[in-house]
């Protein structure tokens, strides 16, 4: 019982014990009670479960007190993905992360993310009796870095719709990028302060609560369902500048199809320095090239899938324009929300036909 302690204790730190505490829950889970002979009394010959580890760990947050509650409600998958789906399954994540401060906790409940993008859901509990029915709450400063350094990039903190503005709970989302893969199963430290509504003047500011949220390094991981292919199929590539329309000949070298995003990239040597041979003046010679490519999904039965340059916050990908040594194009077009990644069956790169499977 003892080394399945240990496998939950990233977990069980995420709950923002006390050391006091966290001895004293130790101690319970480790059997130095009667866990191990209550988990024997109702489930001969099993083991402990993880959901039944972290069910205990949080009722005996009550009984440890001096620790801020995780939130049970799992804040992205129905406030804003709609509930229950195979995509939230292929990539969501349960994260239970919780810190107090002035009355106020704050909880992070679940994740969802691919390569690149990492969606947290929050939920804001005030204290007992708070109406919080704002049009529009927003921390004055938050803060996000990932610990490993190859990984940077983005970030915004927004409301979510609220099912019940008279309660004391706000739901909140907070999107983070990276222009670097390897998201998933990163840590990233997390700090929000000073949350606070305008007027519907929207001029003046009223403060709600002062302080700062120091989440830590918050640990983000979920399932990994991401469809890579390799297809190098040759493709022309449309720019547009000031002498009109260009066209290049590349291949589309790479494709990434995730719950969330088609990713897509077109590289080739003729794709160098392909914004202008002057970089980055004068401006008439910059050539255009993400808003004239064309990427579609179509599911099995021919029916194109919903599609748009960026869900709320994403990014369009990227590009060497002013680059000498490299030549791509990178496409990042989100979904409609979340999709089944087995739904797709071939997406289309400027009028070429490119097979998900065989």
């Amino acid at each position: 019982m003892r080394d399945g302690f240990e496998s939950y204790r990233a977990e069980l730190d995420g709950l923002r014990l006390t050391e006091e505490s966290r001895e004293r829950l130790a101690d319970r889970l480790t059997g130095r009670r009667s866990l191990e002979a209550d988990r024997r009394s109702h489930r001969p010959g099993g083991r402990l479960g993880r959901a039944a580890v972290i069910a205990a760990a949080a009722c005996l947050l009550a009984a440890v007190g001096g620790a801020a509650v995780v939130s049970s409600v799992p804040t992205l998958r129905d406030r804003f993905f709609g509930g229950d789906s195979a995509g939230y399954r292929q990539s969501g994540g349960f994260v239970g992360r919780a810190v107090e401060n002035n009355g106020w906790t704050l909880s992070i409940t679940d994740c969802v993310g691919d390569d690149y993008y990492v969606y947290l859901g929050m939920e804001l509990e005030a204290p007992e009796g708070t109406v919080l029915d704002a049009p529009d709450y927003r921390f004055a400063r938050f803060s996000a870095s990932f610990t490993d350094s190859s990984l940077y990039g983005t970030y915004d903190v927004m409301p979510l719709p609220d099912e019940d503005p008279t309660d004391n709970k706000l739901p909140l989302m907070w999107l983070l990028y990276s222009s670097q893969p390897g998201v998933n199963g990163s840590a990233v430290r997390l700090t929000v302060s000073d949350l606070g509504h305008r007027w519907d003047d929207g001029e003046a500011y009223q403060l709600d609560c002062g302080g700062t949220w120091d989440l830590g390094a918050v640990t983000v991981r979920y399932p990994d369902s991401i469809l890579r292919l390799t297809p190098d199929t040759p493709v022309e590539v449309p720019l547009e500048g000031p002498g009109g329309v260009r066209t290049l000949d590349a291949q589309v070298s790479r494709v990434e199809i995730s719950p969330l995003a088609l990713n897509v990239w077109i590289s080739g040597e003729e794709l160098v320095l392909h914004h202008g041979p002057d970089r980055p003046q004068p401006s008439e010679t910059f050539y255009f090239c993400d808003s004239t490519q064309e990427v579609l999904a179509f599911d099995a039965d021919g029916q194109p899938i919903a599609m748009r340059a960026g869900m709320e916050g994403m990014g369009g990908g990227g590009c060497s324009g002013y680059n000498e040594s490299e030549g791509y194009i990178w496409l990042s077009c989100g979904f409609g929300g979340l999709i089944d990644v087995n739904r797709v069956a071939k997406i289309v790169v400027n009028g070429v036909e490119i097979p998900v499977r065989p």
